[in-house]
């Protein structure tokens, strides 16, 4: 690869293909191709516009750039202006001089102030699917970007579309099972008649657990399956003591077990209490799996602030360290309750 006129070492691509192939989030791999870009050709501003399928429009995912928050909450039709065009022909576009540029639209400089001198526009494409444009604009020190910087450009979206697309794939198959689990969350209520919403705010009050514990992607996602999930055995069993188990044998069905394996703790032991006397098991202490008392603190917090007789959302954080110790790990209480201090808006939604 080339970066203006010179071959770029191998390690240093190595290091990129490491960092993307690291990464599951979608949103911050496209943030890593756009800072390597604009290092690449320095850049002063650039943008990654991401094709909505649905609507057939560019919204801006990544922007950098001395007006970047004029950018944000923008779309582009496809068609509209050079990003609208390039993801139409799959063509990259380099323009050393936009005022000799027929297709360039002068509305956004004209509503902020921003001066355009030149740009590189390209499209990231994977097989025959367009995800989007990168547009890269002005190089810095008042100088144009010219068709070494457009080589260098094409050279790293061709090393990292397919990488690109592959997370995106990743990323809407997490959002589909993920609102799977809480369409299922919200059947389960219904067949209980639990409060609705339940199943999700054990959620959210979960992960805010492991956030202060510092757990790791992989047990984060468990955990929000299996906190997503805890109450599935209501829709086979009225009786409460029963449903953990009952929820935990449809769990153990599903594919694949190495996921599906902490899941199933998650769900069969979130009512075991940490002194002993919680069902189904009867476990005590540590001996109980960490994604199930996370949950169980979860679970009962919500229970206490939604259904109980707190009046507000600081007597329900008090009840809850009432049983610390007896029904819940004493250290989850803690940093659920630092959680809170750090967030306490989020609760009140």
């Amino acid at each position: 690869m080339v970066e203006n006129g010179v071959f770029l070492e191998p390690q240093r691509l190595l290091s990129l293909c490491r960092k993307l192939n690291s990464v599951r989030d979608f949103q911050k791999v496209a943030e890593i191709v756009v800072d390597e870009a604009m290092k690449m050709v320095n850049a002063e501003a650039t943008t990654f516009w991401l094709l909505d399928g649905q609507k057939d429009v560019l919204l801006p995912l990544v922007v950098r750039g001395p007006r970047a928050d004029d950018l944000k909450g923008l779309c582009l039709q496809r068609g509209e202006g050079i990003p609208g065009q390039v993801v139409e022909t799959k063509e990259p576009v380099l323009v050393e001089d936009v005022t000799r540029e027929s297709r360039w639209t002068q509305w956004f400089d004209s509503s902020n102030g921003f001066i355009t001198r030149s740009m590189i526009v390209l499209p990231i494409v994977a097989g025959e699917t367009a995800i989007g444009v990168l547009q890269l604009v002005n190089k810095r020190g008042n100088e144009v970007f010219n068709k070494e910087d457009l080589r260098t450009c094409q050279q790293l979206v061709e090393l990292v579309a397919t990488i690109i697309y592959n997370c995106q794939l990743c990323d809407y198959q997490e959002r589909f099972l993920v609102s799977l689990l809480k369409t299922i969350a919200h059947l389960a209520e219904t067949h209980s008649q639990a409060d609705k919403g339940h199943g999700e705010r054990v959620c959210s009050y979960s992960l805010l657990i492991a956030d202060q514990l510092g757990l790791s992607e992989d047990d984060r996602r468990a955990l929000a399956y299996a906190s997503l999930l805890h109450d599935l055995g209501k829709l086979m069993e009225d009786d409460q003591q029963k449903h953990p188990t009952a929820g935990a044998q449809l769990v153990y069905q599903m594919e694949p077990k190495e996921l599906v394996y902490k899941v199933w703790l998650g769900v069969l032991y979130h009512h075991e209490r940490f002194d002993g006397n919680g069902y189904p098991a009867g476990l005590r202490g540590e001996d109980i799996p960490l994604i199930a008392r996370i949950i169980a603190v979860a679970d009962l917090f919500d229970h206490l602030y939604r259904d109980g007789n707190v009046q507000s959302l600081q007597e329900a954080l008090e009840e809850l360290k009432s049983y610390s110790g007896s029904h819940l790990d004493p250290v989850l209480v803690e940093k659920f309750l630092e959680a809170v201090e750090r967030h306490p808006v989020f609760l009140l939604a």
